[in-house]
Order: C-alpha cells, then sequence, then structure tokens
C-alpha cells in the first residue's frame, strides 16, 4: 500500500485519516478504528464514510472543569457528567492513504 502517503500529511491532525495506528496521529490524539459508517467521536461526518478509513481523534476532549473553593454558606451546583459527543465537531477528511485498514 502507500503507507504515510504523503508524507506531508503525517501526522494527522484530528478527524483526518486514514491512520493505522496512533502514531499516526499528531500529539495525544488516537486513531479511531473503524469497520466502515461508524461515527468518530468529536467529529461530524464519519458515519456518512462508508468506507473502513480510521480516523484521528481526541480521546480527551473537554477536560472536567476544576470547582474552585466557594466559602460558605453559598452551595454550587454539582455538574452533570459530560459524555463524549460522536457527531457536531469538525469534519472528517481523508487527506492520507496508509494502505489497507488496520
Amino acid at each position: 500500500g502507500n503507507n504515510g502517503s504523503p508524507a506531508s500529511a503525517f501526522p494527522l491532525k484530528v478527524c483526518q485519516g486514514d491512520c493505522d495506528s496512533n502514531s499516526d496521529c499528531e500529539g495525544a490524539l488516537e486513531c479511531f478504528f473503524r469497520d466502515g459508517g461508524e461515527a468518530v467521536p468529536g467529529c461530524s461526518g464519519g458515519e456518512r464514510v462508508s468506507s473502513r478509513t480510521d480516523f484521528c481523534y481526541d480521546p480527551n476532549p473537554n477536560p472536567a472543569p476544576v470547582a474552585m473553593p466557594i466559602p460558605a454558606p453559598v452551595a454550587m451546583p454539582v455538574p452533570a457528567p459530560v459524555s463524549r459527543p460522536t457527531t457536531g465537531g469538525p469534519s472528517v477528511t481523508i487527506v492520507g492513504n496508509n494502505g489497507s485498514p488496520a
């Protein structure tokens, strides 16, 4: 295959593919392995890409806010847990060819 081509496309940024391992992705991004048609966490459009193209994504997109101490007697509401979005982020884009899907 054409693994890592074009070389200028690697490392891949968030919502870019085709990756075959986490080392194909920039920084702390990870390769989201797909069988085809799955949504990519934090990206939009993956469910419309029927190929087995794998995309880089951020496994920790939004760290939970740190609660600051508040003097008594003021009570602070507890925020709801943050779920990992599967759509609504940047659109997925195929910018490199890493050969056959992993």
